[in-house]
């Protein structure tokens, strides 16, 4: 099981019991990264901040920036990795914290010396236990930080979070799609599927939030234009919001051209469906993404050129609230554009509707979306999310007309529809209906849910 699709708990103890220190140290770097995303910081390895010297990991939030050294030793941390950080400290901005981080503990010498220096450069020290606290509940981190920070300038006190029993926390279960595909009907992996209408924007996704009188209440529409001008650029800004917790139910995309669109599951698909773009008829593809948290979603879409050129790009969060703290918001703009052209604004539903399919109807199945679980025995089963079917509602849409939602969806051959319950991959043969549509307009793209029940053979 790849790190990706481990739990963070069951990551953190891997790590416990790697014997070598070489391994451990490189792994241990790469969960950080992960750690500090999934907690709100834009975070990453290696940053030249300090050149000529090398800094593990450097992460902000807002205009507070960290530089980061992480030891996991045999030893508690001695009074010369505080000279190397500051030393490094020296090199960067005023208003830059150190951060050391410590495994194995740290010395009285080494607590003494970041006292004596606070004056002069804040370091902050983290524990075993701090990080215990932190893989519980990632959102802590930017709390640990600024209390640690603020007890050490104030009253030169070096405090340590309580140890705590790791349990296993509802607030960082990862990516979905790290461990989901789509498969055919035998049960080989497939990269995407496709359809034979040029131009769609329709994603099979999911809002994640309750649409349910979205006419009375409205909901809060965060919109950002990330100043993109190439595929690095994108891949990056997407890799962002995947690793940062953006998207921890799961990923989906689709590119489209004039003639054919492709729909795929998971970001570990998108490159090689990117490589399409090369070989496009000149006039370049669409690319529209889509991911969210059990609080919000948020949607992409890109006008991509055979050159790789990137002419426009739009991001939108959709959420039940308007968000207090923008600072993560900032953090997009400040890497990719200007915030001036992005804007906060308050939607009563004229971008969203739904209803019943009734009756309900039966699903012609073309495919499946599986995600691999582990058993309570320990092995590896697939378990049926999804169902890609053959549009049954072409050329005759069960939603009412609105100008709002893309007039291609009754044009695509195939559709992807969610099912309850998940049947075993064993365990399959059955009917499969859908009953429930929604759809769901924001960042150039139209979500469209299809939910359906799956009923087993007798």
């Amino acid at each position: 099981m790849t790190p990706a699709s481990q739990s963070p708990i069951d990551e953190f103890t891997a790590l416990q019991k790697e014997v070598s220190p070489q391994r451990r140290g490189i792994a241990f770097e790469r969960f950080l990264l992960r750690l500090v995303r999934a907690s709100g910081l834009h975070a990453e390895l290696n940053a030249p901040i300090s050149l000529p010297r090398q800094t593990d990991l450097v992460a902000s939030y807002g205009t507070q920036s960290y530089l980061i050294e992480a030891k996991w030793e045999k030893n508690p941390v001695s009074v010369e990795v505080v000279d190397s950080v500051e030393s490094r400290l020296r090199r960067t901005h005023p208003s830059v914290v150190g951060v050391i981080i410590s495994m194995s503990g740290f010395s009285s010498s080494c607590i003494e010396e970041v006292v004596r220096k606070r004056g002069d450069r804040a370091i902050v020290l983290l524990d075993r236990n701090d990080i215990a606290a932190v893989v519980e509940d990632p959102i802590k981190l930017r709390w640990i930080l600024r209390t640690k920070h603020q007890r050490l300038v104030r009253s030169a006190n070096v405090w340590f979070h309580d140890a705590i029993e790791l349990k296993g926390s509802p607030f960082w279960t990862g990516p979905q799609d790290d461990h989901s595909e789509l498969v055919d009907v035998d049960g080989n992996p497939i990269p995407w599927f496709t359809n034979e209408a040029g131009g769609s924007s329709v994603i099979f996704g999911s809002p994640r939030i309750s649409v349910e009188e979205v006419d009375k209440r409205g909901v809060a529409v965060v919109k950002l234009f990330p100043d993109l001008h190439d595929l690095n650029s994108l891949t990056q800004l997407l890799t962002d919001l995947h690793d940062s917790g953006r998207c921890e139910g799961y990923f989906r995309w689709v590119l489209s051209d004039r003639m054919k669109t492709w729909h795929g599951v998971g970001r570990a698909s998108l490159p090689k469906a990117l490589e399409l773009v090369s070989k496009s008829d000149g006039f370049g593809v669409r690319l529209h993404c889509h991911g969210g948290t059990y609080t919000e979603f948020w949607a992409l879409t890109a006008d991509i050129y055979p050159d790789q050129y990137i002419e426009v790009c739009e991001v939108s969060f959709v959420m039940d609230e308007l968000p207090l703290d923008l600072t993560r918001f900032h953090q997009i703009t400040d890497a990719y554009g200007s915030w001036s052209e992005s804007r906060v604004a308050w939607d009563y539903g004229v971008h969203f509707c739904w209803g019943s399919i009734e009756p309900q109807v039966k699903l012609d199945v073309a495919g499946y979306l599986v995600s691999k679980r582990q058993s309570q025995t320990g092995e590896t089963e697939r378990l049926i999310m999804g169902i890609v079917a053959r549009n049954p509602f072409l050329r005759r849409a069960p939603f009412r007309k609105s100008s709002a939602f893309d007039p291609k969806w009754t044009e695509l051959s195939h559709v992807l529809c969610q099912v309850a319950p998940w049947p075993k991959w064993a365990e399959r043969s059955g009917a499969y209906f859908v009953h429930t549509w929604i759809l769901a307009s924001s960042g150039g793209a139209t979500i469209a849910v299809l939910d359906g029940e799956f009923t087993p053979d007798n």
